[in-house]
This record gives structure tokens, C-alpha cells and sequence, in this order.
């Protein structure tokens, strides 16, 4: 049925004038305006910023904005400007320290070369856990960690004893997120002075088995794993010198 468009008076005939206002223009029917008031209408789409500002986002968006806060927080802890970590760790290490020890002493026209060789393997096996939150506003160290400049930097400043890596490996699933474990190897070229005023020389061998479990990023680690090296090389100097 059609309806009249100045005054929805039902019409019979499109082409008969409209008996109440005398138009002859048609219009379909009117909608029923109850229908209309109740029928739900879907709510607005609303974008990324105007859910963040608004403080309305949907169930794609929130994951949207928790995955890039998250991966936001995980490169911060990486380059350096966040440093949190809980882990616990467990290390066994094995070392063969040979040295050869020389001193030349003058006194008047006679001159004494003293020569001594020392060897000792040793066996070290630790446990422990770390923990800490901080924050840095420049990052102070690079992305990328070196494991031999960790073990280098460690054994720096150490009384009579000076060190350097020559080769250190590292294998094993040492990325995964929760759970590191696998070995590393490495040879340190030592010279160190003894209680008997011997000048010792010699290369260290060793290998260091790592179990880690717990929030502990790679840069984290190798600065952990790092300083556990650094300390088994002076302890195996330790031993030999004071054989």
C-alpha cells in the first residue's frame, strides 16, 4: 500500500490525487518507528588511538596493545635500559692449569735462573640464584653481549695476574626464554707472579656445563655466565700457585 508523503494517508491509487491533502506524489510506507526505537544498533568501530584515549578497546585491540607493550618491555631488557631477571643456575666446570714458572736473580757477577712447572686440574661445581629490577636511561652497553669480553672484563684488575681469552665456544639452548642449558669451552693465555716471586706463564683449558631455569634474558646470562668463568680461572690459579 502506498501512503501519502505530506500526510502518510493510505492511497488506493498511485494515480488519483491524495483525498485528504490532494498530492499526487507516492512514498512507501512509513517504518514502524516502535521497531526502530528498539532494534539494536551495533556499536561504532572505533580505531587503536581512539580506544587508547577513550579508553574503550575491543578484544583484538587489547591484544594488540599487551603483545607490542610486551615486546616493547623484552627489547628494552635487552639493549640494557631495563634489567629485570629471577633465575636460578647451576654450573660444573672443569680446568687443567698448567704453568712454568722462571726467575732470574743477579747478585754481583753471578746470575740464578730458577725454573718450576706446576700442573693441577680442577673440579668446581656451583649453584645459586639472581634477582633485580632497575631501570637506565641509556642503555650503557651494546645489544649484542660477547662472552669473551665478560670473562675479560671479570679478570681485569686481579692482583698479579694478568689474562687473556684466546678461544671460548658456547653451544647448547642458551636463547630459549624460561629454561638455558649446554656448555662453553675456552682457552686462557696466564702470566702470574707467585708467593715464591716466580713469574708463571701458561694456558688454561677448561670447560664449564650451565643449567639455567628462570626469567633471565640472553644478554643476562652471558653477563652471569661470564663473571662464573672469570671466577673459575682465578681460583684454578689459586690452587696451582699455592701447591
Amino acid at each position: 500500500m502506498l501512503h501519502c508523503p505530506h500526510c502518510f494517508e493510505p492511497l488506493d491509487n498511485a494515480c488519483e490525487p491524495c483525498p485528504t491533502c490532494g498530492t499526487h506524489e507516492t512514498t512507501p510506507p512509513p517504518p514502524n518507528r516502535k521497531n526502530v526505537l528498539h532494534r539494536r544498533q551495533p556499536p561504532p568501530r572505533l580505531t587503536l588511538y581512539q580506544g587508547l584515549t577513550e579508553r574503550r578497546l575491543n578484544v583484538r585491540q587489547r591484544y594488540v596493545v599487551a603483545a607490542a607493550f610486551a615486546a616493547l618491555l623484552l627489547l628494552g631488557r635487552e639493549a640494557g635500559f631495563v634489567n629485570w631477571h629471577l633465575f636460578r643456575f647451576g654450573a660444573d666446570s672443569k680446568t687443567q692449569t698448567p704453568l712454568y714458572g722462571e726467575r732470574y736473580v743477579v747478585s754481583g757477577d753471578q746470575a740464578t735462573h730458577t725454573r718450576m712447572s706446576r700442573d693441577l686440574d680442577s673440579k668446581f661445581t656451583d649453584t645459586g640464584h639472581a634477582y633485580g629490577v632497575g631501570f637506565q636511561a641509556s642503555g650503557g652497553s651494546p645489544l649484542a653481549v660477547d662472552l669473551k669480553d665478560e670473562v675479560e672484563k671479570n679478570l681485569k684488575g686481579r692482583a698479579q695476574l694478568t689474562a687473556s681469552v684466546e678461544e671460548i665456544t658456547l653451544t647448547g639452548l642458551y636463547w630459549l626464554p624460561l629454561f638455558k642449558h649446554g656448555s662453553s669451552k675456552y682457552r686462557v693465555r696466564l702470566q702470574v707472579v707467585g708467593e715464591d716471586s716466580l713469574v708463571y706463564t701458561g694456558v688454561l683449558e677448561g670447560v664449564t656445563i650451565f643449567n639455567y631455569s628462570g626469567l633471565c634474558s640472553v644478554r643476562t646470562f652471558k653477563q652471569s655466565l661470564g663473571g662464573e668463568i672469570a671466577s673459575k680461572v682465578v681460583k684454578s690459579v689459586d690452587g696451582v700457585i699455592r701447591q
